[in-house]
């Protein structure tokens, strides 16, 4: 089954008559309004035709202990694609007690936080018996995940102090919880044979989950020409023929970028909206990787803030992404992911909202009144070039060179589809073998 196209898709969703306004959304809370804003993101991973390949980790940098993972003790693969760290914000004026709840119809939930009342489990529990599970598309589907269904879930007033779980200074787990969202207390249920139930209460800025699915994001990316250049003045210069090729029906995407990062320097393009299938000649003059990196949080950012995020939570998903988006070695492009699909793919509930405003002694009934998510799709590109460097690595694998085993080591969680891509490409059997062979051992390592 194909998997797709690495691609950042910033995806802005209303699903309440106060949807935020693209040209002009809000830079930040207004104090008043209750409401509910969703960021993530889809990394997906494709060859140099378009073809999009299967077999993304479900694990790629570790995560904090703190964490619910569906398989703790090993990896999981995914088909199509892998969704990556959706956080939800909440803001009133005072106390809320709501229910969240997200379906993910073509995929699973693989992690979650704070506790959660229900979620996804298979009945197979161990790592080896989960990966067999999900490597069938069939078991791939009907995940979910759901907060305050026992009124567990409780949102608490701006100013209130609470204790968060620790994080490492560097962990870009931090980078989420530096906005202006309301603190919030979930209450988990903790039952042991022998001994009485007690409960203990857990705080965090922001509800986590993250999952892999099996369906296909709207755009695919062809790399028709490729040239690198070392021009005296400019430095290393890339530049690419791409085709963007918009899937059937689908709505226009907004704001794509082009990423292109070689060790120590990256360059970027914006290609702006896309509303049709198109040829696209890009240019990227690459520079040192902190410079671009440091222009490419703030470019992203007013994407992100354009597309419907207060401007700290734009900042937060930025950083927070940062390390993989233009700090991984690769191609990747990223647009603006239409709101149907995520309304589609991944439906989210907020519902028996009630009210209690601060110094209030009664509860009203309190709905959202504004829902805004926005979803990056990363689509990482092979060229033509990479893929033979990839082929050239298998070859020297085969031939017991200990380097070039070394090296697709080092490819992590893109190794199986980066050997998928292989094992289409190579006309010599034995090859061909041997990378089904890697793909195999790379999709079992943990």
């Amino acid at each position: 089954m194909l998997a797709l196209a690495l691609v950042l898709a910033l995806s802005s969703c209303s699903s309440n008559p106060v949807a935020p306004h693209a040209d002009a959304p809000p830079r930040a809370w207004d104090g008043r309004t209750r409401a509910v804003h969703e960021w993530g993101t889809f990394v997906s991973v494709q060859g140099s035709d378009g073809v999009a390949l299967d077999g993304l980790r479900h694990h790629d940098r570790d995560l904090p202990d703190f964490v619910h993972d569906l398989a703790r003790a090993g990896g999981i693969t995914a088909l199509q694609l892998k969704m990556e760290t959706p956080v939800v914000y909440f803001y009133a004026p005072g106390t809320w007690r709501i229910e969240v709840d997200v379906r993910f119809p073509r995929g699973l939930v693989t992690h979650w936080w704070p506790t959660a009342q229900r979620v996804n489990v298979p009945c197979a529990r161990t790592a080896e018996a989960l990966d067999e599970h999900v490597a069938r598309a069939s078991n791939l589907k009907d995940g979910f995940v759901s907060w305050g269904r026992r009124d567990d879930l409780v949102i608490l007033p701006p100013a209130t102090e609470v204790e968060l779980a620790p994080v490492a200074a560097d962990d870009p787990w931090g980078f989420a919880r530096e906005v202006a969202a309301n603190p919030l207390r979930v209450v988990r249920t903790v039952e042991q044979e022998g001994s009485a139930t007690r409960y203990e209460l857990e705080h965090e800025r922001l509800l986590f989950y993250r999952g892999l699915g099996d369906f296909a994001l709207p755009l695919a990316v062809r790399v028709r020409t490729e040239e690198r250049r070392v021009d005296e003045r400019a430095g290393i210069v890339r530049r690419l023929g791409l085709h963007l090729e918009l899937a059937s029906g689908s709505e226009a995407l907004r704001g794509l970028f082009v990423i292109d990062v070689e060790g120590d320097v990256a360059g970027f393009a914006r290609l702006g909206d896309l509303a049709s299938s198109r040829a696209a000649d890009v240019e990227l003059a690459l520079r040192p990787k902190s410079e671009a990196t440091a222009e490419l949080v703030q470019v992203v950012a007013a994407e992100l803030g354009r597309a419907g995020l207060f401007a700290d939570e734009a900042t937060a998903m930025a950083r927070t992404w940062q390390h993989a988006w233009f700090g991984d070695e690769g191609l990747r492009v990223l647009y603006v992911l239409p709101a149907g699909v995520i309304e589609r793919e991944l439906p989210l509930t907020v519902s028996h909202g009630v009210h209690q405003a601060v110094g209030a002694s009664t509860w009203d009934a309190a709905p959202p009144e504004s829902i805004v998510r926005v979803f990056v799709a990363r689509t990482e590109v092979l060229t033509p070039a990479r893929e033979r460097e990839l082929r050239d690595a298998v070859r020297r694998t085969r031939a017991g060179e200990a380097k070039a085993a070394e090296e697709i080591e080092a490819w992590g969680r893109f190794a199986a589809p980066w050997l998928q891509r292989v094992a289409a490409l190579e006309p010599d059997p034995v090859l061909r073998a041997t990378a089904l062979e890697l793909r195999a051992a790379a999709r079992r390592r943990p």
